[in-house]
Parts: C-alpha cells; structure tokens; sequence
C-alpha cells in the first residue's frame, strides 16, 4: 500500500530532541568545556609560578656566588654581563629605565644605587597576579615587601605589607594590591612594586 511521506510508518516513529534533551546535552557539553578550560588556566598558572621561581632562584644564587668574591655596586648592565641575570630573561626599557621582563606579568629593576646588599623591585603589572608572584617567591624562599612609589594616600593600607609568608597573609595583601591596581589607572599609575633585598654571604 502507498503511503504518503507524511504519513509513513517509519517517518512518523522517527524522533528528534525535544528542548529538555537539548538543554540536557547543552548543559553537558558546557560542563565538560568548563572543566577543560579550569585545568588548562591551572596548569598555565602552574607553569608561570614554577619558570618566574626558577628565575628569581638563579638570580638569588648567581648574586650570592659573585658577592662571595666582589662586593662591587652592579647596575643593570653589569648584572647581565656578571651572569646574575638569567640568558632567558630580556632586558627592556621602561619609561626610559633598564629592567627585566621576568615574564609579560612581571618585570623588574634595581631599587638605588645597585650597592651591596642590593634590593630589587618587581613590579605586579596585572590584577590577579600577585599571588603568582607570592607563590614563586615562596618557592624561591625569599620574602619581599609591598610598598609604593605613590604618594600618601595611594599606599597600600599606607605602610610596608609582609609579603611571600603565609597564604593567609598573602591573600590579605594581594587582595590590597589588585584593588590599587583596579583603581590606580585613574591616577597614571599600572603596577604595585614588590621590594626585595638579596644579602650576599
């Protein structure tokens, strides 16, 4: 017998999605992308963390092994030509100052003169960063202080923080700092330093 094709046995046990099984199988496929995209902005954190300790760590070692025999004041061209500062780590200008791009968050530069013991200042670039600069420290087994350049007013709760000790702390701290940052634009200003003094033997 001829059935019409709309009328057709097979064509009408034939069933497609319904919204719910949509929304169902949408729901799914966002979880599954959701849980890709936490795991790979993890493991990019980790890698950060681990390649800015890996330098911090080289430079706190190269600078205890050249101060063992020189205690000469170093500026930013004779850290590089001494080796205390990684090959893998460029030298860049910044508003006309020599530093170093330790990664496209962080770059750093010498705090005064560059005499013995010498202090460096890395600047947090980017809010939500400064954890990752907490851990690496942390890593590294160095503590440094927040401060600011600014005036009064625009200090970080206007004193000196602690910073790469415990993670209470640093959350506390960096809680501060991508507040300064969020806000700072405003005022000319986009980085927090972070000061930290390397003493030699």
């Amino acid at each position: 017998m001829f059935y019409p094709d709309t009328l057709s046995p097979e064509r009408g046990n034939r069933r497609g999605f319904n919204l719910i099984e949509s929304a169902i199988v949408l729901g799914v496929i966002g979880l599954v992308v959701a849980g890709i995209w936490v795991a790979a902005a993890g493991l990019a954190r980790n890698r950060e963390i681990t390649e800015l300790s890996r330098k911090i760590v080289f430079i706190k070692n190269a600078y205890l092994t050249f101060t063992a025999n020189s205690r000469a004041t170093l500026d930013e061209d004779s850290l590089k030509n001494a080796g205390i500062i990684p090959a893998d780590v460029p030298m860049k200008n910044v508003s006309g100052i020599k530093s170093f791009e330790l990664s496209p968050n962080f770059v750093m530069m010498i705090s005064g003169t560059g005499a013995y013991p010498i202090t460096l200042k890395i600047f947090v670039q980017k809010a939500g960063s400064c954890l990752t600069l907490n851990q690496a420290l942390t890593r590294a087994g160095l503590r440094g202080d927040v401060t600011s350049d600014w005036p009064d007013s625009y200090l970080i709760g206007g004193a000196i923080i602690g910073y790469g000790s415990s993670p209470d702390n640093a959350s506390s701290t960096c809680d501060s700092v991508d507040q300064e940052l969020l806000v700072s634009g405003g005022y000319g200003y986009d980085y927090v330093p972070v000061y930290i003094t390397l003493n030699g033997p």
